[in-house]
């Protein structure tokens, strides 16, 4: 079998997605993918190697390895995107390469769930001792701390799963290439969708660290998730009651 080209890793990326993921994380993925194949990883060993670079990246910048400020920002945020590109890479590897499975659908589910319990909680737990600079939660950060720390991580848990649950219906609704045939609502949405989307969250979670924002990105990211899954989980709920009976 002849050698995959770089065209060949360009078509397969992915690109049923938002527009950041689209154009920021499967073009880093079809970069990617080739020197992972060169290396003679698998798929399933490529989103492995994903997960790890994140843990990393948590690990260092959490446990003060790298200068506090901009030089912990740029690190982590660079690092979680390189992880977040080797995510993407695995797919473009596994068609290029005709390594799709089904238990490779499932660990990269899976290896993005858990890849978002280290990201906010370990991010959280190193962020314990730096509460947000507002008066009302700073006051009574022993109180504040658990609470915002649960709020790091559900509500994005649970628009991933309800995303792999709906899958079709998220992808009718707001992810829908035909930009003539959304209205203005599902335009927005679609707006909120990209802004919440993982490359998004992994760059402004390395902005914000970098400035010492952290806990004001959770609060803000997350409630605009929150809402985001709120309005999918209607959306859905109406697009099952309108469809015809089996």
């Amino acid at each position: 079998m002849a050698r995959p080209s770089i065209r060949d890793y360009w078509e397969a990326r992915g690109k049923a997605s938002f527009w950041v993921t689209e154009y920021l994380g499967y073009s880093l993925g079809s970069a990617l993918a080739p020197a992972c194949h060169r290396a003679g990883l698998s798929p399933n060993a490529v989103t492995s190697l994903g997960f790890l670079v994140a843990l990393a990246a948590v690990a260092a910048t959490g446990g003060g390895a790298i200068a506090e400020g901009a030089p912990s920002g740029f690190f982590l945020g660079g690092m979680l995107m390189l992880s977040f590109g080797l995510d993407c890479a695995d797919g473009t590897l596994a068609r290029v390469t005709g390594q799709c499975s089904p238990f490779g659908l499932l660990w990269d589910k899976v290896v993005d769930l858990l890849s978002l319990f280290v990201i906010a909680g370990g991010l959280g737990l190193a962020a314990r001792d730096a509460p947000p600079q507002v008066a009302q939660l700073a006051g009574r950060w022993e109180v504040w701390f658990p609470l915002l720390l649960v709020w790091s991580l559900a509500p994005k848990a649970l628009l991933a799963v309800f995303g792999w649950l709906k899958d079709q219906q998220l992808n009718g609704m707001s992810r829908s290439r035909e930009a003539e045939a959304l209205t203005p609502a599902r335009l927005v949405r679609r707006a909120a969708g990209n802004a919440i989307d993982e490359p998004s969250f992994r760059i402004g979670l390395g902005l914000a660290w970098g400035a010492g924002l952290y806990w004001e990105f959770v609060l803000l990211y997350n409630g605009l998730v929150a809402l985001l899954l709120v309005g999918y989980v209607a959306d859905t709920w109406r697009s099952m009651r309108r469809a015809p009976p089996a």
